[in-house]
């Protein structure tokens, strides 16, 4: 009735723990006398009824929704208790009250806990409904954006698709009506990434074995193009019997890039061997100019000291005729 067990846990577990303690006090009444059990037994019950009354008190300090009703109810079954008290002691004069406190007490908890059960379902009841309004609008938003998502999203259920939102319509080119019409293997051409892959996985599938979750695929339009995709698949289940959730992605234009761009890096292939080519030649052509020069060098080196040798005989002979001339005179 409280709901101890979030409210309150503490005495949520002391309330477990007096009722497991029951279990004793009920084998011990084969074991003690009649008046020693009826004592226990009364203390027992007088520390269950404080425990429950002030359990509802603390929580209606801490406004929880039912504890109102639940402190009135034990207040006036513990007040009629008292009136039969004071009574049986002679401290108040007999009267209906007095004479009939327990019964009324009594009745009157029942009518007080009546009246809190029945709040307690009507909260019950419009947490519900805030449940089911906040249901249908999580299933509106959900369904707004599996519709207007990027992604194709078809679900299927032996090999028919049952659902199929507008990008995946798009995708593959056929009207509404003609999806449905068809089976999700028409979808995809005779190719390795097509039919035979898709048969593979339906296969192997079906004996139990674990197949990837995403893979590319080709995917065939209406008008004949076949265009590359990523699929995602998730088993589910629809109404009862088994399903496959897919989520596919159109990648055409991300692989013609990926193509171009691998067409640019081999044409730049092609010409970078052509300048190495070139380069090597080219090379090839100053070593052997610098080799010849090398040559030329060595000659003319030579050719220095040939004329040195050549001056100096000359030198020699001049000096030889100025003596010969300088005796004849």
């Amino acid at each position: 009735f409280l709901v101890l067990e979030s409210e309150y846990p503490k005495a949520d577990r002391f309330l477990h723990g007096l009722h497991l303690g029951l279990y004793p006090l009920l084998a011990g009444a084969f074991l003690v006398g009649y008046h020693i059990m009826v004592q226990i037994t009364s203390i027992y019950v007088a520390v269950i009824i404080l425990t429950l009354l002030g359990t509802g008190v603390k929580l209606f300090i801490k406004r929880a929704p039912s504890a109102r009703l639940y402190v009135l109810a034990w207040g006036v079954f513990i007040m009629g208790c008292l009136l039969s008290v004071l009574r049986s002691f002679g401290l108040i004069d007999c009267s209906f009250l007095a004479d009939s406190g327990i019964q009324i007490g009594s009745c009157l908890l029942v009518l007080v806990l009546s009246f809190g059960i029945g709040e307690k379902f009507k909260y019950i009841l419009e947490e519900n409904n805030r449940a089911l309004v906040a249901l249908r609008e999580s299933d509106e938003k959900y369904k707004t954006l599996v519709e207007n998502a990027n992604d194709g999203i078809v679900v299927r259920v032996s090999d028919q698709p049952v659902y199929a939102n507008k990008a995946i319509i798009r995708i593959s080119g056929y009207t509404e009506e003609e999806f449905y019409n068809k089976k999700m293997l028409d979808f995809f051409p005779n190719s390795m990434l097509g039919k035979r892959q898709m048969q593979r996985r339906q296969n192997e599938y079906m004996s139990g074995k674990k197949v990837p979750s995403q893979f590319e695929a080709e995917l065939l339009r209406a008008n004949g193009e076949i265009i590359n995709v990523i699929i995602s698949e998730t088993p589910i289940s629809i109404n009862g019997k088994p399903g496959i959730l897919s989520m596919i992605t159109d990648i055409t234009d991300q692989k013609r890039a990926e193509a171009k761009i691998n067409r640019q890096n081999k044409e730049l292939m092609r010409h970078r061997a052509h300048l190495e080519e070139i380069v090597k030649e080219r090379t090839f052509q100053l070593e052997e100019a610098n080799r010849s020069l090398a040559k030329v060098n060595r000659d003319l080196g030579k050719a220095n000291q040939d004329l040195a040798s050549a001056n100096k005989e000359l030198e020699i002979a001049k000096k030889k005729a100025e003596s010969a001339a300088t005796e004849a005179l």
